[in-house]
């Protein structure tokens, strides 16, 4: 991405757009919790909406500290870590895998198959492979 002189700017909230200057304004939490407001020039912006888990999961035991939110499962059964009967995929599941179609394809055959067998009391035995899931 540098050789091609993209930058990626994760932690960074996007607060206003001037389309005909070509420049963002975003905000920046710094390590001291103040906030800097910054103004970049850029020639392709592509914003992504900020990621939060639905309320229901953020606020229920099957998140973990540090999760955002997202349940405690293990990234390739898909499985709950405390809740052998609770499996989470896509944006509420801390894979590391983009949060894509693409690895919601991948994900939910190995949940239908590791949730039968939970069923029928067998460990999972299908791996999720959606960290390689290319976009859509």
């Amino acid at each position: 991405m540098e050789a091609r002189g993209i930058e990626n700017l994760y932690i960074y909230e996007l607060k206003a757009i001037a389309p005909s200057d070509k420049f963002a304004v975003l905000l920046h939490q710094k390590e001291n919790g103040k906030t800097e407001e910054i103004r970049i020039h850029y020639d392709l912006l592509h914003p992504m909406p900020k990621f939060q888990t639905p309320a229901p999961l953020r606020k229920s035991p099957l998140t973990a500290e540090g999760l955002g939110g997202q349940g405690e499962v293990n990234s390739e059964t898909l499985q709950h870590k405390r809740y052998k009967n609770v499996f989470a995929l896509g944006d509420s599941s801390p894979t590391g895998a983009p949060k894509t179609a693409a690895t919601i394809r991948k994900q939910a055959p190995v949940v239908a198959e590791n949730l039968i067998d939970s069923i029928l009391e067998l460990p999972p035995k299908i791996y999720t492979t959606a960290h390689l899931a290319a976009p859509c």
